[in-house]
Formats: structure tokens, sequence, C-alpha cells
């Protein structure tokens, strides 16, 4: 779902029963020892009433990654929307390293302009600021985005909350029987959509790093079968369906090549399969092991693999 963890456990916690509008909700249960104060003002509004509340977006995604603690609104000492309204002196009263405000207006209920700006509260600077203009559908995207951009200059890291999440959940019928369904999400699990339901399991659902294909296996012909499907056409094609395991689709960084684990020769071996081409390769060779789950390193030329070669899982590296 990303190249880059936060140090929190996110749980998606699957609803069951499923109903078809149930929410997905995520659950943090951990986080660092000593989240960071940050100060959410509500934004200033004008015009249109937005269809989404922004900084409330931003907030839910601050706290939700661990490494931040927003200030209840109740707690906040005024409401400013631009630097010109800040009293720096008060705000360091509340020991918050950073205060982050902003305005939204719309003339039509169409497009909305969108300005904020995040302050280092104790140095009374700038640390970024930006402006835009979206369509009214493209406002929480745009709270997402500004979320990255607060967590990336108050911690140097680059932020995910402008990923998405790829996930199956299990959808019981009437007659007591029950379907699965492959869904993607914002990161924080809102607007699911279901891009494909089969009566038989999906598993190991994963990006292409551009974000616009999965991988995944599913068993709907009666056998694992690892299908590559384009999201937003629903077009897919199956590209590993031998003889025994087909599993662990793992996407190479440059997106060209997938990393597979299959028994097609008799043994759980790990192979590589070019996209374009179909051509596939065998990387390792040991009838006496399981080889699987292997992950690319960033140089698009490596994998490492957990394997029992030495009696024992342990992690292995092949190029």
């Amino acid at each position: 779902m990303t190249k880059r963890w936060l140090t929190v456990f996110w749980v998606l916690a699957i609803l069951l029963p499923w109903q078809a509008q149930a929410e997905l909700i995520i659950e943090i249960t951990g986080g660092t020892e000593a989240a960071l104060p940050i100060a959410i003002v509500p934004f200033g509004a004008e015009g249109f009433a937005a269809p989404e509340d922004i900084s409330e977006v931003i907030r839910n995604d601050l706290a939700r990654s661990g490494r931040f603690d927003p200030l209840p609104n109740q707690d906040l000492i005024s409401e400013p929307h631009e630097k010109a309204e800040i009293n720096f002196k008060d705000w360091r009263l509340l020991r918050s390293e950073g205060l982050l405000v902003g305005k939204i207006s719309s003339d039509d209920g169409e497009t909305y302009q969108v300005q904020f700006q995040l302050f280092d509260v104790y140095k009374a600077q700038q640390l970024v600021g930006k402006r835009y203009q979206v369509p009214a559908s493209g406002l929480r995207r745009l709270a997402h985005q500004i979320a990255d951009q607060v967590y990336q200059a108050l911690t140097g890291e680059i932020g995910v909350f402008s990923t998405r999440l790829a996930f199956v959940t299990e959808i019981p019928n009437a007659d007591g029987t029950k379907r699965f369904a492959l869904q993607v999400s914002d990161s924080d699990g809102a607007n699911p959509r279901t891009v494909l339901q089969s009566k038989q399991p999906i598993l190991s659902p994963g990006w292409s790093p551009n974000g616009e294909r999965l991988s995944y296996v599913s068993f709907e012909n009666g056998k694992a079968e690892v299908f590559v499907q384009e999201v937003r056409s629903g077009r897919r094609d199956s590209v590993a369906a031998f003889k025994g395991i087909n599993s662990a689709p793992a996407w190479s960084p440059d997106g060209k090549k997938l990393a597979l684990t299959l028994s097609k020769a008799g043994n759980s071996e790990i192979y590589v399969l070019e996209l374009a081409t179909g051509k596939l390769s065998r990387v390792t060779h040991n009838s006496q092991a399981i080889d699987t789950e292997a992950v690319w390193l960033p140089n698009n030329k490596e994998l490492v693999f957990t394997s029992d070669r030495g009696g024992r899982p342990q992690i292995y590296k092949v190029s």
C-alpha cells in the first residue's frame, strides 16, 4: 500500500456481518511514546459550505499516525486563519510545537479555493504554506495531501496519507454462504470501492509502484491463480496459473516485474515474471527447502525471501 511505514501499527477492523454501506474502521493500537503536540485550527470558511471538513480530516490523519497529538478544539486559545491574526506568545503557553491555520472559500459550491500555513510556534516562522483550487470532489484528497506536507515538515519523513489501501473483506450471504470482495479506499478507510467480487478467497493484494494496478491471488477457477488488474478500468490478466502453488506476488520497484512463489517444478521456489513479455525466470534452486514471500530491494536487482533451508525459517537475499 505504501513504500514507507509509519512507526505505528495499522489495524484494519473488518466488520462482520458486512453491510453494503458499512464503514471501514482503522484503529491505531500503538504509537510513539512522545507524540508531538500540534494545534490545528478549524479552517475559516467563506461562501458555499464545503462538503468536507478539511481541518478535521487533517487532524485525524496526523493523530492516526501516532506521531502527533492534536490539541482538542476546546483548548485552542483563538481561531486565527492567517499569520497576521496569530499571537505566537499566547500559543507557546499551550506547548504546541506546530500551528496549522487555513481558509476555504467558494462562490459556486463546485470549485473551492483552499490555503493553509504551518508555523513553528517557538520560532514564529512559517514552515510551509500553499494555495489550491480544487473541485468539491477533490477536497478530501487535498486534505490528505496537506496532512502529508505537515507530516514531512515536522518529522522530515514522507507522509502516506495520500496513498490508498487495498484489502479483502468477507461478505455473508442471506443463504449462509459467503463471498469475498477486493476493495480499495483512502488511507483512512474512507471512500471504499469494490474492484472484484468472488465466491472463492482472494489473497495478497498489492499495489503497483504507480498505483494504477493491483496484483492478487484468486481461487475463483478452483485453484490458486495470480492476476494483475487495472484499478480504473477493471481490465485484468491471469499471469500465473501453473500446477501447484501460485502465490505471493510482489512488484519490482520499476513496476515491470513480479516476484512469485511457484511450485510448478514440484517444490516451492522463487520466480521472476516480466510482465511485458511473459518471460518467467527461476531464481532459487533448492529442492529440499520451502522458498517463499519474496520482496524486492530498492535497487530493482535483488530480492529477499523466506526459506527454511537452514532448518528453520530465515531471511535470505538473492540477485
